[in-house]
């Protein structure tokens, strides 16, 4: 019989904050039913579905998935179970928005760290000495910003990366306590948490030394020490992995030990994980220079195809990917170069990824950057905060394709005015000035009038990349990535051979967007570096009926984070639009195969979305 309020528990992902864009998961764990369980979902009053839950003991898990378009606005998720002998009710609220803005909604936050990770330096000392009440200041002070999903980096940590000693930040039965001035941080901050309507991940251990006995333990240790606060939300798998050069069976071993172990406790508490992607692909030329500009033509950024695999047949996969960020100056090395146009591939990447094995796709923006002596500073400092290669450009190089956007990190990077102490210094409470000014006139979505409209090419493309229905310019599609083909599947292509006799070629798309639409901005996405098919100029007219004369709206000549576009001041009002784009072809192409080709890539137009949508 169902008796206790801690024999259910229902979770959302996401928890409070969607887009109707997203598919809304309701997870309903519920346990020791002595008969069979009627369950019964609800939105608001609308009723979703029922299933008839299991009887025996133990934790079961009941999923239903929603689609969120059309249902914007606040409401309510209900679930309703009733046995034989008691009927029980929980509800969640969540926010339903047209899209969101390009901002941070959580980070991580580190607890401390190993005394020899020279990275940590500049803030390891003040995150160590916070009491408890220091600890749920920063905690309400990152809720004034609007993070309010954190993510515990990890609860053990060895004392010494040389060493391998473990320590960890609470009163643990399996290992030494840090030396730290709190006498329960994760406490203080679940309890901030509670009090801020906050959700926080609760991490492991981020170094595999400590071993699988421990790992298990841990996760034992730490869910009967903090199951009480509502504010756990979920479990934080904290080694990190590359999404390329692994090991599939290591992966699916880690994965398996974690979620076997979780589940005993509670199957509808999320797993998340956050991979790093490398940025060098494993079949790289080792003779290459680094600090050549064709290396970054040789950069890759997204998943390999054995790590989309992964996803698709671990059973034990996370219940939610979100990808370390692969842009931004990094180190101060000639090999870290720029690599934010890339980001967007990566990520449409993963979004297809995740679409296809059932995992929601998040966003981990670095908001750091390096000092030249490696040291960890707020990533203003040397790629400026808005500019060609700041963190409003890697907010924007990756919003359109995730439901969540986290930061790494929040302790010594986002020090929230009037908070202290202010762990960073001046530098990051500057960068949480800038941030704050920039969240009150965020970067809006954008809305694609384009996404699955008929269009025509004239002159016809090549035999070897043809188009095909419905077309590949308008499918919301794009190529690139490692388990993205990069011609057939996804790009149109011209070859050199359609050139006038002086080398050059005019290529034009003709889009009916089926009515007229305001329209604030234009843009084809180019071909990945390493395959030099981008155009030199894009001309873009409008019209908005048929018996109208072509004006021109705009031309182009630079890639703006791999787009080729133009973005208008006043709105236009249009039905049909033409993109023609130009290139040139040397004499000599016939020596480089990668330099004989016009690539057309997808397409986008329209606007941006009310910000109070």
């Amino acid at each position: 019989m169902l008796t206790c309020r801690n024999d259910y528990d229902l979770k959302l992902i996401p928890p409070d904050l969607a887009a109707e864009r997203d598919n809304l998961e309701i997870r309903l764990q519920y346990r020791d039913a002595s008969g069979p369980v009627k369950i019964d979902f609800f939105w608001d009053n609308e009723k979703l579905g029922s299933v008839t839950g299991k009887s025996h003991s133990g934790w079961h898990l009941e999923t239903l998935r929603l689609p969120l378009a059309g249902r914007r606005g606040k409401h309510q998720i209900s679930a309703k179970l009733c046995d034989a002998e008691t009927q029980l009710s929980i509800a969640k609220q969540i926010k339903v928005m047209a899209a969101l803005p390009a901002i941070f909604q959580g980070g991580f936050v580190m607890l401390g760290a190993p005394a020899d990770r020279q990275p940590c330096d500049p803030f390891r000392d003040a995150v160590m000495n916070l009491d408890d009440e220091g600890w749920k200041k920063q905690v309400d002070g990152w809720n004034a910003l609007g993070m309010k999903t954190l993510v515990l980096f990890d609860t053990v940590f060895p004392a010494s990366l040389r060493e391998g000693r473990f320590h960890a930040y609470y009163d643990s039965k399996l290992l030494p306590k840090a030396p730290i001035r709190a006498h329960d941080p994760i406490a203080a901050i679940l309890d901030a948490a509670v009090n801020n309507q906050q959700q926080v991940f609760v991490g492991m251990c981020a170094w595999p030394g400590a071993g699988e006995t421990i790992l298990s333990e841990l996760i034992e240790e730490l869910f009967q020490r903090y199951k009480h606060f509502p504010s756990f939300y979920g479990w934080y798998a904290s080694n990190e992995f590359p999404t390329a050069g692994f090991c599939f069976d290591s992966a699916a071993e880690y994965f398996t030990i974690i979620r076997n172990r979780i589940c005993k406790f509670g199957p509808a508490m999320p797993l998340l994980t956050s991979p790093y992607q490398p940025t060098l692909s494993f079949d790289i030329n080792p003779t290459l220079d680094f600090n050549s500009p064709a290396l970054a033509e040789s950069m890759h950024n997204g998943l390999h195809p054995n790590f989309a695999r992964l996803l698709r047949e671990c059973p034990a996969r996370p219940d939610i990917l979100m990808p370390q960020d692969g842009a931004g100056r990094r180190m101060p090395l000639p090999r870290h170069r720029d690599l934010i146009e890339f980001n967007h591939r990566a990520y449409a990447a993963f979004h297809e990824a995740c679409d296809t094995a059932g995992i929601h796709l998040w966003a981990n923006v670095e908001s750091f950057d390096f000092a030249d002596d490696f040291r960890l500073l707020p990533r203003f400092i040397n790629g400026g905060f808005d500019g060609e290669k700041g963190l409003v450009q890697q907010l924007e190089s990756v919003y359109e394709n995730v439901e969540k956007i986290l930061t790494f990190s929040l302790p010594g990077f986002f020090a929230a005015p009037g908070t202290v102490p202010a762990i960073g210094g001046d530098l990051a409470l500057q960068q949480a000035k800038r941030y704050e000014v920039y969240r009150t006139t965020p970067l809006r979505p954008f809305l694609n009038h384009a996404l699955g409209k008929p269009y025509t090419l004239e002159p016809a493309p090549s035999r070897l990349l043809p188009d095909r229905q419905p077309g590949k310019l308008t499918d919301g599609l794009i190529s690139g990535g490692y388990a993205i083909d990069l011609d057939s599947d996804r790009m149109v292509g011209y070859d050199s051979r359609q050139a006038d006799v002086n080398g050059n070629l005019a290529a034009t798309v003709s889009i009916d967007l089926g009515m007229s639409e305001s329209i604030s901005k234009v843009r084809i996405a180019g071909s990945v570096r390493r395959i030099r098919g981008r155009a030199d100029k894009l001309v873009v007219t409008a019209r908005n009926s048929s018996s109208e004369t072509w004006q021109e709206i705009g031309s182009c000549t630079t890639y703006r984070l791999g787009w080729l576009g133009i973005e208008i001041t006043e709105p236009v009002k249009a039905r049909f639009l033409q993109l023609t784009l130009y290139k040139h072809f040397n004499s000599n192409i016939s020596s480089n195969w990668a330099d004989c080709w016009l690539l057309l890539d997808e397409i986008q137009i329209g606007e941006p979305i009310s910000a109070n949508a």
